[in-house]
């Protein structure tokens, strides 16, 4: 098994989970120039804003760091009357608080997945990939296998974590019930997985041969020592990142109770 800390050229087996609203490039930059692996969420997010994203996180560092893809399928069909009662609902809870807000033409919404951004990052030379909701399809597997790039796929439960090791994910994101944010199931033919961390990670360490990263209830020395002796190699760490200066969470989110 290849060492972890080689695989993502890193000094210290950290990663900094992907959230999507709250990480920014200051954040993503700032973890990487500690010696950590930094990661830039833009799932749903369109080519442009993206490649933006990207751009403005090199110009805070020259380490490397991950950008976080939703492999998730395309919806079959845009539903415009819940896209038109949402809105109605945000114009309402907007005008109790004062807050702008114009309504859209629902049929003009544009929908992004990730395959629309897989060219971005290839011309990017994006070094780490990592990915939740899903597997990426076997093309776009071979795509970032041929540019060198480093995938992590993320798991909730051993069939999950058995198909990723099968694509040829180079890591999987073991994420138990404790992760703070969505977790990333994406099997529909079992249950939705509600096992804890400590129970999942050594059987997934069990059934594949690929580096391991935990996720969900990491905050401290002793759950990330925890980790490492059911079968972790590095940790994914979200939620202690909300309360830090980069972060774009509101201040009612930072502020402890």
């Amino acid at each position: 098994m290849k060492d972890l800390k080689s695989l993502l050229n890193v000094r210290y087996p950290i990663v900094q989970a992907p959230m999507l609203g709250v990480t920014t490039p200051a954040m993503v930059a700032s973890v990487s120039n500690a010696g950590a692996l930094g990661s830039l969420p833009v799932g749903g997010l369109s080519p442009d804003r993206t490649r933006e994203l990207i751009r403005a996180t090199k110009a805070l560092t020259t380490q490397p760091f991950a950008v976080n893809l939703f492999a998730h399928e395309p919806a079959k069909e845009v539903n415009e009357d819940e896209i038109a009662t949402m809105q109605d609902f945000l114009a309402e809870l907007c005008l109790e608080f004062d807050i702008s807000f114009e309504k859209q033409n629902p049929a003009n919404f544009k929908f992004y997945y990730y395959e629309d951004l897989v060219n971005v990052l290839l011309e990017e030379n994006i070094p780490v990939v990592s990915y939740t909701f899903g597997q990426l399809k076997p093309e776009v597997i071979h795509a970032f296998k041929a540019k060198g790039t480093v995938l992590a796929g993320t798991a909730t439960s051993v069939a999950e974590a058995k198909l990723l090791a099968q694509d040829g994910s180079d890591i999987i994101t073991v994420q138990g019930i404790e992760a703070g944010g969505h977790r990333g199931s994406f099997l529909d033919n079992e249950p939705l997985p509600q096992v804890g961390l400590s129970a999942l990670l050594p059987q997934v360490a069990d059934a594949v041969d690929v580096p391991l990263l935990a996720a969900g209830g990491i905050y401290n020395q002793h759950t990330v020592m925890a980790a490492f002796a059911l079968g972790a190699s590095g940790v994914q760490v979200g939620s202690l990142f909300i309360a830090a200066d980069e972060s774009a969470a509101s201040e009612a989110y930072k502020t402890p109770c």
